[in-house]
């Protein structure tokens, strides 16, 4: 085991994510607690390691301009002894993966707040002219008030490395196929799937082996999410749907757009009050007002004025007639 790279020491060992092995370690030079990752150069003995690194630095340049609070700094990137290092901010959270295996099914809200961040991030990073190409909820990491999104446009580079079968489900057609150049459209599709698991616990795709997982993104219908989740609006299902079409063309064109959408979402449950009454609710062609007034009275609401009329009519009733005896 390596005790340190340049001037960071290394404190303790995380394990192996894809060709990364991964450390926290403290900066020496300003005392502070860095998340390391070293490229394990094993893995990459049948790719031109040189194009590769090539690849990597080029991709980092960009990113370690983006500063957004939901977006997981990169400090430095180099090489010491044959050993490739990226150091990036230090931010103590879980993958998402590991909460969606410990809680399958999280509360709608929660669940909004977080899309919300997400999309926040996303959006920043594309008006810097980036997409990160690698959505997944093992690339998100939260704690009890913050989110962070990692390895931009990286782990997409080291995944098609080494073909990451883990990659797949989230992965957009024309990422599978690769006949169109990745666009926040592609983040887009792979922000769907990853709030389809969110919401449901389950995988829209998924197969026994990456051929079968690729052959249902690119030719079976999705199951509606009501089969996971009886209690799912029909309205963030339409929204979620529209983010996962195969068709790029058909999805939100923008991750504004989206992010509006879900925003609508969550604006209409805090006024309401009801987490799931939004049955007849259309994020692109309703205004929350519309809504409100026309078809989203609970049933037990309806039931309960018809009751109050009654009562107030059969009161008025009694009154008249007892003028007429009088």
């Amino acid at each position: 085991m390596i005790t340190s790279v340049k001037n960071y020491t290394i404190t303790k060992a995380l394990g192996k994510e894809g060709i990364f092995f991964l450390y926290q370690a403290v900066d020496q030079n300003i005392n502070k607690k860095i998340f390391l990752k070293v490229i394990d150069l094993k893995e990459l003995e049948n790719i031109q390691i040189d194009q590769f690194i090539k690849k990597i630095e080029i991709e980092i340049k960009k990113i370690v301009k983006l500063d957004h609070p939901n977006i997981q700094n990169i400090y430095d990137f180099g090489k010491e002894n044959d050993l490739y290092f990226i150091v990036y901010e230090l931010f103590e959270g879980k993958p998402l993966s590991t909460v969606i295996n410990k809680v399958k099914r999280l509360p709608l809200n929660e669940i909004l707040i977080l899309s919300l961040k997400l999309c926040s991030a996303l959006s920043y990073a594309n008006k810097q002219g980036i997409t990160h190409k690698d959505i997944k909820p093992a690339n998100i990491f939260i704690s009890t008030d913050n989110l962070k999104i990692s390895n931009f446009s990286i782990g997409y580079v080291a995944d098609s490395e080494e073909n990451n079968i883990s990659t797949i489900p989230y992965s957009p057609p024309e990422q599978i196929v690769g006949k169109s150049k990745l666009d926040q459209r592609s983040d887009i599709y792979s922000l769907g799937i990853t709030l389809f698991q969110i919401f449901t616990g389950n995988l829209p795709y998924e197969g026994n082996s990456a051929a079968e997982t690729i052959n249902k993104i690119l030719n079976q219908e999705i199951s509606s999410m009501k089969s996971y989740r009886e209690n799912i609006p029909e309205a963030l299902e339409r929204i979620i749907f529209k983010a996962i079409k195969r068709n790029a063309d058909e999805r939100y064109q923008s991750i504004e757009d989206l992010e509006s959408a879900l925003i609508d979402i969550k604006e209409y449950i805090k006024v309401t009050g009801k987490e799931y009454n939004l049955t007849e609710y259309s994020a692109r062609n309703k205004s929350l007002d519309s809504v409100v007034s026309n078809n989203e009275i609970p049933e037990k609401t309806r039931k309960k004025s018809g009751l109050y009329l009654f009562i107030v009519l059969f009161i008025f009733a009694i009154f008249i007639l007892i003028k007429i005896i009088n």
